[in-house]
């Protein structure tokens, strides 16, 4: 407070103003910028042609409603994003002067429909509008503000469709990577059961009297580290037990206890068809291994 002031007790002069908002509003499909024909005394001073918007009415809390309002009241209720203030110019019109500030926004779809305030609407490029006498220069500046501003939304826009893509890309990657490995691991296993199995049957015949024999022990080893292998691979040996219900997903019904040669048919979805077996597991001829959820060879089973 100056020393004047401080003796009077008066407060230091300050001017008085309204808060002109104007809706910049560029379309993305064709990129060109809206304009109003304004009629009567704006026109003379500021020429004829303007954007969407108009002063902040007292007792309006919220800028973006402010404009929001001005909008509708102006070209009707059209879709349009707010992006954000890009630019202000001071403006002197009637008793008091105005400020009027430039906001960006996005036209996204909707009927122009004209006030009164103004009798005709176009749509120009940036580079129509700085190349047009029609157009003050306060207009012209705010393009060339909102071209930028929008020059770079686009360019973040690119950037993000890029990592985003990207980052599509990389997840299908990762998803087609562990897929092969799943598949490559499936069929290595598929291919290694079968020497599994004739290891078991090596050993399982193998005479009571030979049974602690060096070379016996030795053949049990291998299959064991076999064994071993398929474990590290995700492949574990499938849980079956005699009395088990039959489950056409994870067992293959070979004979019935009578020795009569199972059928399955689709519909009866799986249900096992033995004219009168009880459909519980009589014995297990082959084992069983699964992947995960995967079922990679089902047990080879009786069921009476």
């Amino acid at each position: 407070m100056s020393e004047q002031n401080k003796k009077t007790g008066s407060s230091p002069e300050c001017e008085l103003f309204y808060v002109t908002q104007k809706a910049v509003i560029y379309n993305p499909a064709d990129r060109t910028f809206l304009l109003v024909r304004a009629q009567g005394e704006f026109n003379k001073k500021y020429g004829p042609w303007e954007f969407v918007g108009g002063h902040v009415d007292i007792g309006e809390t919220s800028f973006v409603e402010s404009l929001k309002r001005e909008i509708s009241e102006d070209v009707g209720n059209i879709d349009c994003e707010i992006v954000g203030p890009i630019s202000s110019e001071r403006l002197v019109f009637g008793s008091k002067p105005r400020y009027a500030s430039a906001v960006l926004c996005l036209y996204r779809s909707g009927e122009i429909v004209l006030s009164d305030e103004h009798d005709e609407f176009v749509w120009q490029s940036a580079k129509e509008i700085s190349e047009s006498a029609e157009y003050k220069p306060w207009v012209k500046e705010f393009v060339v503000v909102a071209q930028k501003r929008v020059e770079d939304l686009e360019a973040f826009d690119g950037w993000r469709r890029c990592m985003a893509d990207f980052d599509n890309y990389r997840k299908r990657q990762v998803a087609e990577r562990s897929e092969f490995v799943a598949h490559a691991s499936l069929t290595v296993a598929s291919d290694l059961l079968p020497v599994l199995d004739n290891f078991d049957s090596a050993i399982s015949h193998v005479p009571e009297d030979q049974s602690d024999s060096s070379w016996v022990q030795g053949v049990g080893y291998i299959r064991k580290q076999l064994a071993d292998v398929l474990v590290s691979s995700g492949v574990s040996e499938m849980e079956v037990s005699v009395g088990d219900v039959f489950d056409p997903i994870c067992h293959e019904a070979v004979a019935d206890s009578s020795g009569v040669q199972i059928q399955q048919t689709e519909e009866e979805e799986g249900q096992v068809e033995t004219g009168g077996s009880s459909g519980k597991i009589t014995s297990v001829l082959q084992k069983g291994y699964v992947m995960g959820k995967r079922v990679v060879r089902p047990a080879r089973v009786t069921v009476g």
